[in-house]
This record gives C-alpha cells, structure tokens and sequence, in this order.
C-alpha cells in the first residue's frame, strides 16, 4: 500500500508540474512525449490519489481517539502548518519575482 500510495504522490505532483497547456508548469511543448504522459495518465492519476487516501484514512478512523483534540491537532500538525508555510513561501517568491 505505502508503494502504490508513493507512486499516486508522484503521479500528482508530475501532473501538477508538467501542466494542462503548453502555457502552465513547465510550459513543454503540445507534442513532447511529457505532454503525451500527462494526457495518457490523466484519468488513473486523480482516481488512484483519492482511493488510497481513503484507505489511508480508514486505518486511524475518528473513533480511535480518546478525544476529538488530540485528532485535531493531528490534522492541524501535517495540513495546517505546511499549507501556512507553503502559501507564505510562494506568495513571497511571487511577489518577489513580480517586482523584477
């Protein structure tokens, strides 16, 4: 399972990466063999992402904390902060980049 989830992560991020026109991600070319993967893979990425994340998920349901707090903070600790530093990270690289 952790491998199939592994290789779900790196298909999403490839997807992310490579773009949905020629004009996102790494703006390559419409007839480049990585656009050619981005199309081929674009109905198994997503599915495959969400399934094993609901499975992921179902193996420490809510039901196993002893309160909802400490679930909480589990969320808040692996979403929460990334996403805070993360957005605070590209929109400084934005702005930054903007100004030049």
């Amino acid at each position: 399972m952790e491998t199939l989830r592994g290789l779900a992560i790196i298909l999403m991020v490839l997807g992310h990466v490579i773009g949905g026109t020629s004009r996102d991600g790494l703006q390559v070319a419409d007839d480049s063999i990585w656009r050619f993967s981005y199309y081929a893979l674009q109905y198994i990425r997503m599915p495959l992402f969400t399934v094993i994340s609901g499975f992921v998920y179902a193996y420490k349901p809510v039901s196993r904390f002893t309160t909802n707090s400490k679930f909480i903070a589990g969320k808040i600790n692996r979403l929460l902060i990334p996403l805070v530093v993360v957005a605070t990270l590209f929109y400084l690289l934005q702005y930054l980049y903007s100004r030049n």
